[in-house]
């Protein structure tokens, strides 16, 4: 489940995914709800659908759905790379601490402020969007370098 206010990175996806049984529950997300969604196994989602049914006295999805998958005694998986938080303004922060994970969904693009500073938000998705076609398993990757003889470590992100 994926809001429509954000882009998704699915080759990045899938090679995260490809790693699990997709026969077994499992509940992906991060450490809050709502925000750039979240990923439940196929077996899982089909054994929720009654549930979902019996829950409408909650007010929005994401309560229904959880209360149900915690009903079924699915334990919650955390997934580096899959954000749930409302990313207002300058996200560079974000960008450049990025863990060692594939970036999966990037959450309200439209209200962040350009990547790219020399650029307006248009050319800065564009510019950002060709990199995601290059090569998307290598976008906000960090490298730590350390260098011995000056005793200097740096970091490229």
């Amino acid at each position: 489940m994926g809001g429509d206010d954000s882009i998704f990175f699915l080759e990045n996806l899938v090679d995260v995914l490809a790693k699990y049984d997709h026969n077994k529950y499992y509940y992906f997300g991060a450490s809050s709800y709502g925000g750039a969604g979240f990923i439940m196994s196929f077996p899982l989602a089909k054994d929720i659908e009654s549930c979902l049914r019996r829950c409408p006295f909650l007010k929005s999805a994401h309560h229904i759905t959880m209360a149900c998958i915690v009903d079924l005694g699915v334990s919650f998986s955390p997934l580096k790379g899959l954000y749930q938080i409302d990313m207002h303004g300058d996200i560079s922060g974000l960008l450049s601490s990025h863990p060692k994970a594939p970036l999966m969904p990037l959450h309200h693009f439209d209200a962040i402020t350009p990547i790219f500073p020399s650029m307006d938000r248009t050319q800065s998705i564009e510019h950002f969007m060709k990199a995601a076609k290059f090569d998307q398993s290598r976008m906000l990757q960090q490298i730590i370098c350390h260098h011995r003889p000056s005793n200097w470590t740096f970091s490229v992100s």
